[in-house]
Protein backbone atom coordinates (compact mmCIF):
# COMPACT_ATOMS: atom_id res chain seq x y z
CA UNK A 1 0.00 0.00 0.00
CA UNK A 2 2.68 2.37 0.85
CA UNK A 3 4.62 1.52 -2.31
CA UNK A 4 1.11 2.70 -4.55
CA UNK A 5 0.76 5.68 -2.29
CA UNK A 6 4.66 7.15 -3.16
CA UNK A 7 3.82 6.32 -6.77
CA UNK A 8 1.47 8.19 -6.83
CA UNK A 9 2.36 10.97 -5.28
CA UNK A 10 5.72 10.85 -7.63
CA UNK A 11 3.03 10.93 -10.66
CA UNK A 12 1.17 14.32 -9.31
CA UNK A 13 4.66 15.92 -8.32
CA UNK A 14 6.14 14.50 -11.43
CA UNK A 15 2.60 16.13 -13.60
CA UNK A 16 3.25 19.61 -11.42
CA UNK A 17 6.32 19.93 -12.04
CA UNK A 18 6.12 19.32 -15.82
CA UNK A 19 5.17 22.27 -18.05
CA UNK A 20 6.87 24.88 -16.11
CA UNK A 21 9.24 26.99 -17.78
CA UNK A 22 11.67 29.73 -17.29
CA UNK A 23 12.31 32.82 -19.04
CA UNK A 24 15.70 34.91 -18.01
CA UNK A 25 18.31 36.91 -19.62
CA UNK A 26 20.95 39.81 -19.18
CA UNK A 27 20.37 43.21 -20.09
CA UNK A 28 22.97 45.40 -21.69
CA UNK A 29 24.23 48.62 -23.36
CA UNK A 30 25.27 47.52 -26.42
CA UNK A 31 27.87 50.44 -26.86
CA UNK A 32 30.01 49.82 -23.91
CA UNK A 33 29.15 46.33 -23.21
CA UNK A 34 27.81 47.46 -19.99
CA UNK A 35 25.43 45.42 -17.93
CA UNK A 36 21.78 47.71 -17.23
CA UNK A 37 20.76 47.32 -13.13
CA UNK A 38 17.36 47.91 -12.39
CA UNK A 39 15.82 48.15 -16.37
CA UNK A 40 11.89 47.48 -16.27
CA UNK A 41 10.78 44.37 -18.16
CA UNK A 42 6.92 43.49 -18.29
CA UNK A 43 5.01 40.78 -19.73
CA UNK A 44 2.44 42.32 -21.61
CA UNK A 45 -0.82 41.95 -21.21
CA UNK A 46 -0.37 40.98 -17.52
CA UNK A 47 0.50 42.92 -13.88
CA UNK A 48 3.63 40.65 -13.68
CA UNK A 49 7.05 42.74 -13.88
CA UNK A 50 10.82 42.88 -12.29
CA UNK A 51 13.76 44.43 -12.66
CA UNK A 52 17.43 43.70 -13.65
CA UNK A 53 19.79 42.76 -10.43
CA UNK A 54 23.23 44.00 -9.66
CA UNK A 55 24.71 41.66 -12.57
CA UNK A 56 22.06 43.34 -15.26
CA UNK A 57 19.63 39.68 -15.38
CA UNK A 58 15.97 39.11 -15.06
CA UNK A 59 14.23 36.13 -14.74
CA UNK A 60 10.20 34.98 -15.03
CA UNK A 61 9.82 31.46 -13.35
CA UNK A 62 6.70 28.77 -13.54
CA UNK A 63 5.63 29.89 -16.75
CA UNK A 64 3.38 27.65 -18.84
CA UNK A 65 4.50 26.29 -22.34
CA UNK A 66 3.14 28.94 -24.63
CA UNK A 67 3.80 32.46 -26.56
CA UNK A 68 4.86 35.55 -24.50
CA UNK A 69 5.84 39.44 -25.25
CA UNK A 70 8.31 41.01 -23.00
CA UNK A 71 9.11 44.83 -23.31
CA UNK A 72 12.09 46.36 -21.81
CA UNK A 73 11.72 49.95 -20.63
CA UNK A 74 14.95 52.18 -19.07
CA UNK A 75 15.27 55.93 -18.78
CA UNK A 76 17.06 57.93 -21.93
CA UNK A 77 16.51 54.62 -24.31
CA UNK A 78 14.09 53.40 -26.83
CA UNK A 79 11.86 50.41 -25.00
CA UNK A 80 12.64 47.09 -26.47
CA UNK A 81 9.97 44.43 -27.05
CA UNK A 82 10.61 40.69 -27.70
CA UNK A 83 8.32 38.06 -28.29
CA UNK A 84 9.45 34.36 -27.19
CA UNK A 85 7.70 30.92 -27.82
CA UNK A 86 8.54 27.78 -25.21
CA UNK A 87 7.83 24.67 -25.95
CA UNK A 88 9.52 22.40 -24.27
CA UNK A 89 12.37 23.71 -22.55
CA UNK A 90 13.92 27.12 -20.89
CA UNK A 91 14.61 29.87 -22.87
CA UNK A 92 17.66 32.45 -22.34
CA UNK A 93 15.95 36.31 -23.42
CA UNK A 94 18.90 38.79 -23.77
CA UNK A 95 18.05 42.29 -24.34
CA UNK A 96 20.95 44.80 -26.03
CA UNK A 97 19.72 48.80 -25.62
CA UNK A 98 21.57 51.16 -28.14
CA UNK A 99 18.69 53.63 -29.68
CA UNK A 100 18.78 56.96 -27.92
CA UNK A 101 14.92 58.05 -26.78
CA UNK A 102 13.59 60.72 -29.06
CA UNK A 103 12.39 62.03 -25.91
CA UNK A 104 14.92 62.03 -23.55
CA UNK A 105 18.92 62.56 -23.67
CA UNK A 106 21.24 59.57 -23.30
CA UNK A 107 21.11 58.46 -19.22
CA UNK A 108 24.61 56.86 -19.12
CA UNK A 109 24.99 53.43 -17.65
CA UNK A 110 27.58 55.35 -15.16
CA UNK A 111 23.72 57.01 -13.01
CA UNK A 112 23.31 53.81 -11.73
CA UNK A 113 26.93 52.09 -11.83
CA UNK A 114 27.41 54.94 -9.64
CA UNK A 115 26.12 53.57 -6.95
CA UNK A 116 26.92 56.56 -3.88
CA UNK A 117 28.27 54.28 -1.08
CA UNK A 118 29.53 51.58 -3.82
CA UNK A 119 33.01 51.10 -5.74
CA UNK A 120 32.77 50.24 -9.40
CA UNK A 121 35.21 48.97 -12.05
CA UNK A 122 36.47 53.03 -11.98
CA UNK A 123 37.27 52.76 -8.27
CA UNK A 124 40.78 52.58 -7.77
CA UNK A 125 40.28 50.03 -4.22
CA UNK A 126 39.63 46.87 -3.86
CA UNK A 127 36.24 45.39 -3.14
CA UNK A 128 34.06 42.03 -4.45
CA UNK A 129 30.53 42.18 -5.30
CA UNK A 130 28.56 39.22 -3.56
CA UNK A 131 25.09 38.11 -6.13
CA UNK A 132 21.69 37.19 -4.91
CA UNK A 133 22.72 33.82 -6.34
CA UNK A 134 25.92 33.29 -4.39
CA UNK A 135 24.52 34.35 -1.56
CA UNK A 136 21.79 31.92 -1.34
CA UNK A 137 23.52 28.92 -2.22
CA UNK A 138 26.02 29.61 1.14
CA UNK A 139 22.84 30.84 3.17
CA UNK A 140 22.77 28.17 5.85
CA UNK A 141 21.08 29.91 8.19
CA UNK A 142 24.31 31.32 9.97
CA UNK A 143 24.93 34.80 10.43
CA UNK A 144 26.36 37.27 7.64
CA UNK A 145 30.46 37.08 9.03
CA UNK A 146 30.09 33.04 7.87
CA UNK A 147 28.49 34.32 4.42
CA UNK A 148 31.72 36.30 3.51
CA UNK A 149 34.55 33.77 5.18
CA UNK A 150 35.59 32.84 1.76
CA UNK A 151 36.50 36.44 0.46
CA UNK A 152 39.83 37.52 0.61
CA UNK A 153 41.37 39.28 3.65
CA UNK A 154 38.47 38.01 5.83
CA UNK A 155 38.89 36.12 9.31
CA UNK A 156 35.78 34.85 10.94
CA UNK A 157 34.91 34.06 14.74
CA UNK A 158 32.20 32.32 16.81
CA UNK A 159 31.07 32.50 20.23
CA UNK A 160 29.28 29.46 19.64
CA UNK A 161 31.62 27.11 17.62
CA UNK A 162 29.61 27.29 14.30
CA UNK A 163 28.19 30.54 13.53
CA UNK A 164 25.21 31.02 14.96
CA UNK A 165 24.56 33.57 17.67
CA UNK A 166 27.16 35.99 18.39
CA UNK A 167 30.15 35.43 15.74
CA UNK A 168 32.54 38.46 14.49
CA UNK A 169 34.74 38.96 11.59
CA UNK A 170 38.26 40.75 10.90
CA UNK A 171 39.08 42.22 7.63
CA UNK A 172 42.83 42.86 6.66
CA UNK A 173 43.56 42.05 9.94
CA UNK A 174 41.14 44.35 11.64
CA UNK A 175 38.36 44.27 14.36
CA UNK A 176 34.67 44.68 13.88
CA UNK A 177 35.20 48.77 15.33
CA UNK A 178 36.93 49.24 12.76
CA UNK A 179 34.75 47.79 10.02
CA UNK A 180 31.70 49.81 8.36
CA UNK A 181 28.81 48.00 7.89
CA UNK A 182 25.23 49.60 6.05
CA UNK A 183 22.19 49.01 5.13
CA UNK A 184 20.58 50.24 2.18
CA UNK A 185 23.18 52.87 3.14
CA UNK A 186 21.89 53.13 6.46
CA UNK A 187 24.72 52.87 8.96
CA UNK A 188 24.43 49.41 11.20
CA UNK A 189 27.27 49.70 13.25
CA UNK A 190 26.73 50.69 17.27
CA UNK A 191 27.39 54.34 17.54
CA UNK A 192 29.24 54.03 21.14
CA UNK A 193 31.13 50.92 20.83
CA UNK A 194 31.46 50.89 16.74
CA UNK A 195 30.86 47.20 16.10
CA UNK A 196 28.18 45.22 14.83
CA UNK A 197 26.32 42.46 16.34
CA UNK A 198 24.99 40.06 13.82
CA UNK A 199 23.25 38.52 16.20
CA UNK A 200 20.54 41.01 16.29
CA UNK A 201 19.93 40.33 12.68
CA UNK A 202 19.40 36.56 12.11
CA UNK A 203 18.92 35.75 8.66
CA UNK A 204 19.37 38.98 7.46
CA UNK A 205 21.12 37.18 4.54
CA UNK A 206 17.53 35.70 3.25
CA UNK A 207 16.31 39.32 2.87
CA UNK A 208 19.38 40.56 0.77
CA UNK A 209 19.82 41.06 -2.31
CA UNK A 210 23.77 41.95 -2.97
CA UNK A 211 26.85 42.85 -0.60
CA UNK A 212 29.75 44.91 -1.41
CA UNK A 213 33.10 44.21 0.28
CA UNK A 214 35.51 46.71 -0.13
CA UNK A 215 38.55 46.39 1.94
CA UNK A 216 41.13 48.80 2.95
CA UNK A 217 39.56 52.58 3.69
CA UNK A 218 37.34 51.95 0.70
CA UNK A 219 35.20 54.88 -0.75
CA UNK A 220 33.34 57.50 1.57
CA UNK A 221 30.11 56.18 3.45
CA UNK A 222 27.55 56.82 6.23
CA UNK A 223 28.72 55.81 9.95
CA UNK A 224 31.44 54.75 11.28
CA UNK A 225 34.95 55.56 9.55
CA UNK A 226 36.40 52.39 7.74
CA UNK A 227 40.04 51.34 8.68
CA UNK A 228 39.65 47.32 7.51
CA UNK A 229 36.91 47.52 5.41
CA UNK A 230 33.50 47.87 4.48
CA UNK A 231 30.19 45.60 4.03
CA UNK A 232 27.45 47.17 2.29
CA UNK A 233 24.28 45.04 2.13
CA UNK A 234 21.40 46.25 -0.27
CA UNK A 235 18.17 44.12 0.56
CA UNK A 236 16.45 42.10 -1.77
CA UNK A 237 13.93 44.34 -4.18
CA UNK A 238 10.60 43.39 -6.26
CA UNK A 239 10.67 39.79 -7.98
CA UNK A 240 8.84 39.00 -10.94
CA UNK A 241 5.67 37.55 -10.03
CA UNK A 242 4.24 36.55 -6.58
CA UNK A 243 5.50 33.43 -4.58
CA UNK A 244 5.12 31.91 -1.10
CA UNK A 245 8.09 29.60 0.11
CA UNK A 246 8.92 27.60 2.81
CA UNK A 247 12.44 26.64 4.10
CA UNK A 248 13.56 24.22 6.62
CA UNK A 249 16.72 22.45 8.14
CA UNK A 250 18.54 20.21 10.38
CA UNK A 251 22.30 20.64 11.30
CA UNK A 252 25.17 19.39 13.66
CA UNK A 253 24.59 20.77 17.84
CA UNK A 254 20.76 20.25 17.50
CA UNK A 255 20.16 23.16 14.87
CA UNK A 256 16.65 24.50 13.41
CA UNK A 257 16.12 26.69 10.77
CA UNK A 258 12.79 27.35 9.59
CA UNK A 259 11.50 30.41 7.52
CA UNK A 260 8.22 31.68 5.63
CA UNK A 261 8.80 34.24 2.83
CA UNK A 262 6.63 35.76 0.19
CA UNK A 263 6.32 38.31 -2.26
CA UNK A 264 3.52 40.00 -4.21
CA UNK A 265 5.48 40.31 -7.52
CA UNK A 266 4.98 43.98 -8.97
CA UNK A 267 1.31 44.87 -9.21
CA UNK A 268 0.93 47.72 -11.07
CA UNK A 269 3.17 50.41 -9.38
CA UNK A 270 3.14 48.27 -5.91
CA UNK A 271 5.08 45.78 -5.06
CA UNK A 272 4.71 43.99 -1.08
CA UNK A 273 7.38 40.96 0.36
CA UNK A 274 8.17 39.79 3.57
CA UNK A 275 10.38 36.88 5.65
CA UNK A 276 9.61 35.60 8.66
CA UNK A 277 12.53 32.69 10.42
CA UNK A 278 13.25 31.09 13.44
CA UNK A 279 16.80 29.95 14.56
CA UNK A 280 17.65 27.51 17.13
CA UNK A 281 20.84 25.57 17.83
CA UNK A 282 23.00 23.91 21.13
CA UNK A 283 25.90 25.37 19.82
CA UNK A 284 29.27 23.46 19.97
CA UNK A 285 30.53 25.30 22.96
CA UNK A 286 28.73 23.33 26.42
CA UNK A 287 25.55 25.71 26.77
CA UNK A 288 25.61 28.12 24.06
CA UNK A 289 22.41 28.21 23.10
CA UNK A 290 20.93 30.46 20.60
CA UNK A 291 16.96 30.87 20.24
CA UNK A 292 16.71 33.65 17.07
CA UNK A 293 13.82 35.25 15.57
CA UNK A 294 13.57 37.62 12.73
CA UNK A 295 11.70 39.14 10.40
CA UNK A 296 11.43 41.99 7.28
CA UNK A 297 9.00 43.46 5.64
CA UNK A 298 8.66 45.73 2.62
CA UNK A 299 6.79 47.64 0.69
CA UNK A 300 7.72 49.67 -2.54
CA UNK A 301 5.68 52.03 -4.82
CA UNK A 302 7.02 52.29 -8.24
CA UNK A 303 6.23 55.05 -10.54
CA UNK A 304 8.02 55.90 -13.62
CA UNK A 305 11.10 57.90 -12.81
CA UNK A 306 10.07 57.54 -9.05
CA UNK A 307 10.44 54.76 -6.47
CA UNK A 308 9.22 54.90 -2.56
CA UNK A 309 9.98 51.83 0.09
CA UNK A 310 9.01 50.94 3.33
CA UNK A 311 11.30 48.71 5.10
CA UNK A 312 11.26 47.32 8.56
CA UNK A 313 13.01 44.47 10.21
CA UNK A 314 13.23 43.16 13.65
CA UNK A 315 15.84 40.09 15.20
CA UNK A 316 15.52 39.14 18.89
CA UNK A 317 17.98 37.13 19.58
CA UNK A 318 18.66 34.68 23.77
CA UNK A 319 21.72 33.39 23.30
CA UNK A 320 23.72 31.64 26.13
CA UNK A 321 26.79 33.60 27.22
CA UNK A 322 30.37 31.99 25.44
CA UNK A 323 32.61 34.89 25.00
CA UNK A 324 34.49 33.74 27.50
CA UNK A 325 38.33 32.54 26.96
CA UNK A 326 40.13 29.33 28.77
CA UNK A 327 43.47 28.39 29.79
CA UNK A 328 45.34 26.58 27.04
CA UNK A 329 45.45 23.97 29.81
CA UNK A 330 41.78 23.23 29.69
CA UNK A 331 41.87 23.63 25.89
CA UNK A 332 44.10 20.69 25.71
CA UNK A 333 41.36 18.48 27.56
CA UNK A 334 38.07 20.38 27.02
CA UNK A 335 37.71 22.30 23.92
CA UNK A 336 33.78 23.06 24.17
CA UNK A 337 34.18 23.55 28.28
CA UNK A 338 32.23 27.23 28.94
CA UNK A 339 33.35 28.95 32.07
CA UNK A 340 30.43 31.18 32.31
CA UNK A 341 27.66 30.72 34.74
CA UNK A 342 29.97 28.72 36.69
CA UNK A 343 30.77 30.37 39.91
CA UNK A 344 28.73 27.88 41.67
CA UNK A 345 29.19 24.14 41.61
CA UNK A 346 25.57 23.91 39.04
CA UNK A 347 25.85 26.53 35.94
CA UNK A 348 23.50 29.58 36.51
CA UNK A 349 20.92 28.45 33.95
CA UNK A 350 20.17 31.61 32.56
CA UNK A 351 23.10 33.26 32.16
CA UNK A 352 21.98 35.00 28.14
CA UNK A 353 21.93 37.47 26.96
CA UNK A 354 18.48 39.00 25.89
CA UNK A 355 18.33 41.84 23.10
CA UNK A 356 16.47 42.79 20.25
CA UNK A 357 16.02 45.40 17.59
CA UNK A 358 13.92 46.52 15.41
CA UNK A 359 14.57 48.74 12.31
CA UNK A 360 12.41 51.15 10.13
CA UNK A 361 13.55 52.90 6.63
CA UNK A 362 12.15 54.69 3.97
CA UNK A 363 13.90 55.19 0.96
CA UNK A 364 13.04 57.61 -1.83
CA UNK A 365 14.69 57.42 -5.55
CA UNK A 366 13.84 59.90 -8.36
CA UNK A 367 15.80 59.62 -11.89
CA UNK A 368 16.02 61.84 -13.85
CA UNK A 369 17.59 62.64 -17.62
CA UNK A 370 21.19 62.43 -16.25
CA UNK A 371 20.94 62.24 -12.55
CA UNK A 372 19.47 59.70 -9.17
CA UNK A 373 18.82 61.59 -6.36
CA UNK A 374 18.58 58.62 -3.21
CA UNK A 375 17.24 60.16 -0.20
CA UNK A 376 16.45 58.15 3.38
CA UNK A 377 15.07 58.59 7.18
CA UNK A 378 15.33 55.42 9.56
CA UNK A 379 15.13 55.05 13.28
CA UNK A 380 16.35 52.15 15.42
CA UNK A 381 14.77 51.02 18.24
CA UNK A 382 16.88 48.70 20.76
CA UNK A 383 16.32 47.19 24.23
CA UNK A 384 18.03 44.23 26.19
CA UNK A 385 20.39 43.15 28.78
CA UNK A 386 22.89 40.53 29.45
CA UNK A 387 22.13 38.57 32.82
CA UNK A 388 24.96 36.80 35.34
CA UNK A 389 25.02 35.14 38.61
CA UNK A 390 27.75 36.60 40.75
CA UNK A 391 28.67 35.19 44.34
CA UNK A 392 30.28 36.61 47.21
CA UNK A 393 29.37 40.49 46.01
CA UNK A 394 29.72 43.64 48.51
CA UNK A 395 25.88 44.16 49.58
CA UNK A 396 26.66 48.34 49.63
CA UNK A 397 28.50 48.65 46.35
CA UNK A 398 25.11 46.70 45.03
CA UNK A 399 23.04 49.06 46.78
CA UNK A 400 21.46 46.03 48.74
CA UNK A 401 21.29 47.63 51.92
CA UNK A 402 17.39 48.52 52.43
CA UNK A 403 16.95 44.52 51.46
CA UNK A 404 19.85 42.66 53.65
CA UNK A 405 21.24 43.97 57.13
CA UNK A 406 23.26 41.10 58.16
CA UNK A 407 25.95 40.37 56.50
CA UNK A 408 28.31 42.46 54.50
CA UNK A 409 28.23 39.87 51.12
CA UNK A 410 25.76 37.72 48.87
CA UNK A 411 24.95 35.94 46.37
CA UNK A 412 23.44 37.88 43.43
CA UNK A 413 21.54 37.85 39.96
CA UNK A 414 22.41 40.95 37.80
CA UNK A 415 21.29 42.44 34.48
CA UNK A 416 23.24 45.06 32.36
CA UNK A 417 20.83 46.73 30.30
CA UNK A 418 21.15 48.90 27.08
CA UNK A 419 17.83 50.89 26.41
CA UNK A 420 18.51 53.07 23.01
CA UNK A 421 17.39 54.99 20.37
CA UNK A 422 19.17 55.31 16.90
CA UNK A 423 18.06 57.71 13.83
CA UNK A 424 18.43 59.81 10.93
CA UNK A 425 18.60 60.65 7.52
CA UNK A 426 21.15 60.48 4.24
CA UNK A 427 21.09 61.69 1.06
CA UNK A 428 23.13 61.80 -2.29
CA UNK A 429 23.03 63.04 -6.00
CA UNK A 430 24.85 61.35 -8.87
CA UNK A 431 25.08 63.30 -11.65
CA UNK A 432 26.35 61.92 -15.16
CA UNK A 433 26.19 64.58 -17.64
CA UNK A 434 27.92 62.49 -20.16
CA UNK A 435 30.09 58.91 -20.64
CA UNK A 436 33.05 61.05 -19.22
CA UNK A 437 32.18 62.13 -15.90
CA UNK A 438 30.46 61.05 -12.59
CA UNK A 439 30.15 63.29 -9.63
CA UNK A 440 28.44 62.13 -6.48
CA UNK A 441 27.77 64.46 -3.82
CA UNK A 442 26.09 63.08 -0.33
CA UNK A 443 25.70 63.04 3.10
CA UNK A 444 24.27 62.14 6.41
CA UNK A 445 22.90 63.11 9.92
CA UNK A 446 22.44 61.08 12.46
CA UNK A 447 22.10 60.57 16.37
CA UNK A 448 22.24 58.23 19.13
CA UNK A 449 20.84 57.97 22.71
CA UNK A 450 21.72 54.95 24.87
CA UNK A 451 20.63 54.27 27.97
CA UNK A 452 22.72 51.83 30.42
CA UNK A 453 22.14 50.93 33.58
CA UNK A 454 22.44 47.78 35.78
CA UNK A 455 19.50 46.04 38.20
CA UNK A 456 19.59 43.44 40.91
CA UNK A 457 17.05 40.78 40.55
CA UNK A 458 17.80 38.07 43.10
CA UNK A 459 20.05 38.25 46.27
CA UNK A 460 20.57 34.90 48.40
CA UNK A 461 20.91 36.77 51.59
CA UNK A 462 17.88 39.31 51.23
CA UNK A 463 15.33 39.22 54.05
CA UNK A 464 12.42 36.88 53.03
CA UNK A 465 9.59 39.40 53.28
CA UNK A 466 11.38 41.72 50.56
CA UNK A 467 12.29 38.97 47.91
CA UNK A 468 9.06 39.30 45.68
CA UNK A 469 9.91 43.32 45.74
CA UNK A 470 13.48 42.91 44.58
CA UNK A 471 12.58 40.44 41.91
CA UNK A 472 9.52 42.45 40.39
CA UNK A 473 11.23 45.78 41.08
CA UNK A 474 15.36 45.55 40.40
CA UNK A 475 17.57 47.53 42.30
CA UNK A 476 19.71 49.99 40.12
CA UNK A 477 23.30 50.40 41.53
CA UNK A 478 24.54 52.42 38.60
CA UNK A 479 23.28 54.54 35.34
CA UNK A 480 24.42 56.76 32.77
CA UNK A 481 23.26 58.01 29.22
CA UNK A 482 25.57 58.07 25.70
CA UNK A 483 25.15 60.23 23.07
CA UNK A 484 26.53 60.66 19.86
CA UNK A 485 25.79 63.03 16.74
CA UNK A 486 27.43 61.51 14.03
CA UNK A 487 27.50 64.47 10.72
CA UNK A 488 28.97 63.73 7.27
CA UNK A 489 29.25 65.20 3.74
CA UNK A 490 31.20 63.95 0.99
CA UNK A 491 32.02 64.41 -2.55
CA UNK A 492 33.23 62.16 -5.19
CA UNK A 493 34.41 62.05 -8.92
CA UNK A 494 34.64 59.62 -11.64
CA UNK A 495 36.38 61.21 -14.97
CA UNK A 496 37.60 59.33 -18.00
CA UNK A 497 41.12 61.04 -18.44
CA UNK A 498 41.59 58.98 -22.07
CA UNK A 499 40.27 56.05 -23.71
CA UNK A 500 41.92 53.53 -21.02
CA UNK A 501 42.54 56.64 -18.08
CA UNK A 502 40.12 57.02 -15.46
CA UNK A 503 40.83 59.42 -12.70
CA UNK A 504 39.09 59.53 -9.22
CA UNK A 505 38.95 61.86 -6.38
CA UNK A 506 36.86 61.42 -2.71
CA UNK A 507 36.54 64.06 0.00
CA UNK A 508 34.20 63.24 2.83
CA UNK A 509 34.03 66.06 6.09
CA UNK A 510 32.96 64.14 9.11
CA UNK A 511 31.91 65.66 12.65
CA UNK A 512 31.36 63.58 15.58
CA UNK A 513 30.41 64.55 18.93
CA UNK A 514 30.40 62.23 22.74
CA UNK A 515 28.25 63.42 25.29
CA UNK A 516 28.26 61.00 28.13
CA UNK A 517 26.45 61.58 31.50
CA UNK A 518 26.40 59.53 34.69
CA UNK A 519 27.49 56.55 36.75
CA UNK A 520 29.27 53.73 35.07
CA UNK A 521 29.15 49.64 36.12
CA UNK A 522 32.24 50.04 38.47
CA UNK A 523 30.77 53.22 40.31
CA UNK A 524 32.97 55.91 38.98
CA UNK A 525 31.16 59.27 37.62
CA UNK A 526 32.30 59.29 34.14
CA UNK A 527 30.12 62.39 32.94
CA UNK A 528 32.37 64.16 29.67
CA UNK A 529 31.95 65.80 26.30
CA UNK A 530 34.48 65.03 23.23
CA UNK A 531 34.08 66.64 19.33
CA UNK A 532 36.02 65.51 16.75
CA UNK A 533 36.38 67.30 13.33
CA UNK A 534 37.96 64.53 10.53
CA UNK A 535 38.89 65.49 6.72
CA UNK A 536 39.10 61.68 4.99
CA UNK A 537 39.85 62.74 1.12
CA UNK A 538 41.30 59.95 -1.75
CA UNK A 539 42.53 59.63 -4.51
CA UNK A 540 43.53 57.16 -7.69
CA UNK A 541 44.08 56.11 -11.22
CA UNK A 542 42.42 53.18 -13.21
CA UNK A 543 44.14 51.96 -16.38
CA UNK A 544 41.89 49.86 -18.40
CA UNK A 545 44.63 47.72 -20.26
CA UNK A 546 41.74 45.98 -22.46
CA UNK A 547 38.05 44.60 -21.56
CA UNK A 548 39.23 41.58 -18.87
CA UNK A 549 42.07 43.69 -17.06
CA UNK A 550 42.49 46.75 -15.46
CA UNK A 551 45.11 48.09 -12.82
CA UNK A 552 44.37 50.65 -9.90
CA UNK A 553 46.41 52.86 -7.84
CA UNK A 554 45.51 55.11 -4.93
CA UNK A 555 45.69 56.79 -1.62
CA UNK A 556 43.21 57.34 0.73
CA UNK A 557 43.52 58.65 4.53
CA UNK A 558 40.49 57.81 7.05
CA UNK A 559 40.13 58.99 10.98
CA UNK A 560 38.34 57.35 13.75
CA UNK A 561 37.02 58.76 16.97
CA UNK A 562 37.59 56.69 20.22
CA UNK A 563 34.53 55.12 21.58
CA UNK A 564 32.40 54.99 24.51
CA UNK A 565 34.36 52.78 26.50
CA UNK A 566 37.70 54.20 25.43
CA UNK A 567 36.66 57.24 27.15
CA UNK A 568 34.54 55.22 30.24
CA UNK A 569 37.61 53.10 31.07
CA UNK A 570 40.17 55.35 30.27
CA UNK A 571 42.28 56.95 33.86
CA UNK A 572 41.43 60.06 34.76
CA UNK A 573 44.67 61.46 33.94
CA UNK A 574 43.85 60.29 30.16
CA UNK A 575 42.04 61.47 27.47
CA UNK A 576 41.94 59.05 24.22
CA UNK A 577 43.00 60.36 21.25
CA UNK A 578 41.69 59.32 17.27
CA UNK A 579 43.16 57.15 14.99
CA UNK A 580 44.66 58.15 11.60
CA UNK A 581 45.06 55.19 9.02
CA UNK A 582 46.88 55.97 5.56
CA UNK A 583 46.14 53.63 3.18
CA UNK A 584 48.01 52.89 -0.26
CA UNK A 585 46.78 50.71 -2.68
CA UNK A 586 48.01 48.67 -6.07
CA UNK A 587 46.32 46.17 -7.67
CA UNK A 588 45.49 44.12 -10.88
CA UNK A 589 41.54 43.42 -11.42
CA UNK A 590 40.85 40.36 -13.98
CA UNK A 591 37.26 39.83 -15.40
CA UNK A 592 36.39 36.65 -16.90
Amino acid sequence: MKQVVLTALCVLLTAFAFGQYSISGTITDITNGEVLINVTVQMEGTEKGTHTNFDGKFSFDNLEAGTYTFIASYIGYKSISKTVTITNENIELNFDFNEISDDLIVCYITVLDNHPLRANKNTPMTYYNMSKEELEANNLGQDVPYLLQMTPSTVVTSDAGHGIGYTGIRIRGTDPSRINVTINGIPVNDAESQGVFWVNLPDIASSAGSIQIQRGVGTSTNGAGAFGGTINLETDRTKAESFIGVEAGIGSFGTLRSNVSFDTGLKGKFNLNGRASIIQSDGYIDRATSDLWSYYLSASYIDGNNSLEFINFHGKEITYQAWYGIDPQTLGTDRTFNPAGTEKEIPYENQVDNYQQTYYQLLHKHSTENGVLRSAVHYTRGKGFYEEYKADEDVDYYNLGDFITDTASTDLVRRRWLDNHFYGATASYTYTPNADLALIVGGAINNYVGDHFGEIIWASEVVEELSNTLSDAGVRYYEGVGEKLDANIYTKVNYQLTEKLNAFGDVQYRHVTHDITGIDNDKRNITQNHSFNFLNPKAGFTFQQNDNIDFYLSYAMANREPNRGDFTDAPTTAIPTAERLHDFEFGNRLTY
